[in-house]
Order: structure tokens, then sequence, then C-alpha cells
């Protein structure tokens, strides 16, 4: 009983000191918004959920949250690089999208443009999880994690 205490204590205090390795950054330092297409079975209660986390983890997201008519604003972003490009800052949540639902869960593509100081600068980012997990909140933080 004492072990299994010992172990469990263990992982607890461990679980709350996390370091993360940054291999990008936001073009020009952005805070992003997130972007809810209305294609993402996703609830918006779950994203903040995530956000929360990110955020008592220090990372910063934008003030805006936005969901828009996939006919308009969301299927030119997700269908047009050159315009994902023009609109920097955003992290999209695009449902299935374009992603195999039979190799993955869920998946974070990341658009870039250049470097600063030999860290990538990215632009956009478009997370795509399978409508069975959209609502799966670890896989929502682990996806956002990538953004």
């Amino acid at each position: 009983m004492f072990l299994l205490s010992l172990i469990l204590g263990t992982s607890i205090a461990y679980s709350d000191n996390h370091s993360y390795q940054m291999c990008d950054e936001w073009v020009d330092n952005i805070k992003p918004d997130i972007l809810l297409c209305d294609r993402s079975p996703t609830d918006m209660k779950n994203i903040n959920k995530a956000i929360e986390y990110w955020e008592n983890e220090g990372f910063e997201f934008g003030n805006s949250i936005r969901k828009e008519n996939y006919k308009n604003e969301c299927k030119n972003l997700l269908s047009k690089p050159r315009v994902r490009a023009k609109n920097l800052g955003l992290i999209i949540f695009a449902g299935e999208h374009e992603m195999n639902t039979s190799t993955h869960y869920g998946l974070t593509m990341i658009y870039k443009r250049g470097y600063l100081n030999e860290i990538q600068q990215a632009s956009t980012a478009i997370v795509m999880l399978d409508e069975n997990y959209a609502n799966n909140v670890n896989l929502i933080k682990h996806e956002l994690g990538h953004a």
C-alpha cells in the first residue's frame, strides 16, 4: 500500500511540472485567435477547456473565439493556401477536413512563414479531429499543443 501511495504521489507531482519544447513561434509573436468552423462537431466549451489548460501552462491566445459559416470564411481559408498566409494568427478547427480517419484521431497542420533567429514562424494552424473523438478534451488539448 505504501509503495502504491508513493508511485501515485510521484506521478501526480510529476504531472504538475511540465516542460514543453518550442519548435516554432507565432509570426510577430501574435496571440492566435481560434476559428471554429461550422463543419467541425467540436463543442466550443471543450475548446475553452483546452485553451484554459494551455493558458495555465503559460501560453497565450487572442481575445476572440469566432464561429463562421463554412461556406464563407472557413471554406476560403481551408481551400486556398495564399489566403491562409494572409490570415496570420489563426488556429482553425476544421472538422475532419482532409484527414485520414483510418490512421489518425487528430492532426494539426501548421503553415509557416520563414525563420526568425533560427526559429520557424507559424502563421496559421489547422486542427482536424475525427468526428467520433472531436469532443475528447485530451485530444483537443494535444492538438492545440501542436498549434
